[in-house]
């Protein structure tokens, strides 16, 4: 089995022993999932719990669509399954754990849910996630690959016009954070996510008016909210 593990988080004591009983309980599946809590200073100030830890019958659109969530601890998965796949995409400085949860629901893997809550994730003014508007790098890095998988899900048949509508407004909002020289990486993920509908027009229409403000003013971020 392979469990990874972030450096600032916490295993509950029973962590292991839990999931190598689900794994036993339900035939041995491809992956086991905990629940996470959220904590700051101590683990005994906890400021929330993922509710959104779930297994549906798509699991693949409901994660993109962000309907069901967890996270890198999260998952103890079987070695064999993930033997012969690309796991993690070293050229992302941040959300590589999405993004490789997405490449392995694309395998459709046998899933299933401990429900215990194992492990405790520490929230600091150091965390990446915390950072991730402040650093260019971080977000032009999150662009490419979110294009990259959108784009094999577009070669598989899966990018439907509700996972397309659901990124377009998530990708407008890059605008702010990209350098010049990948705004036709940017302006190349938008048009792949376009849908014939009033309200993809009409955020066309904001991000060429935040695009125009920027230009002139140096600043647009108001009309991208």
């Amino acid at each position: 089995y392979v469990n990874w593990f972030d450096s600032d988080d916490i295993m509950a004591p029973d962590f292991i022993r839990l999931k190598l009983e689900c794994f036993e309980k339900n035939g041995f599946p491809d992956a086991v999932i905990s629940k996470r809590m959220v904590f700051m200073g101590t683990p005994e100030n906890i400021i929330s719990r993922e509710d959104r830890t779930s297994i549906t019958g798509n699991p693949l659109t409901d994660f993109l669509l962000i309907r069901t969530s967890w996270f890198l601890p999260d998952v103890m998965w079987k070695k064999d399954y993930l033997a012969g796949k690309e796991v993690f995409n070293e050229n992302l400085f941040s959300g590589q754990d999405r993004d490789f949860h997405i490449r392995m629901l694309l395998h459709n893997p046998n899933i299933v849910i401990c429900d215990h809550y194992l492990t405790l994730c520490r929230q600091h003014a150091q965390n990446i996630t915390t950072n991730l508007n402040r650093d260019k790098r971080l977000k032009t890095s999150h662009l490419i690959a979110m294009d990259g998988l959108l784009r094999d899900l577009e070669s598989r048949g899966l990018l439907t016009p509700e996972i397309k509508k659901f990124y377009f407004w998530r990708t407008v909002k890059y605008l702010p954070y990209i350098d010049k020289e990948h705004h036709p990486q940017l302006m190349a993920s938008l048009k792949l996510l376009h849908v014939n509908t009033p309200i993809i027009y009409w955020q066309w229409l904001r991000f060429y008016l935040a695009k125009t403000s920027y230009a002139l003013f140096g600043k647009g971020y108001f009309l991208l909210r």
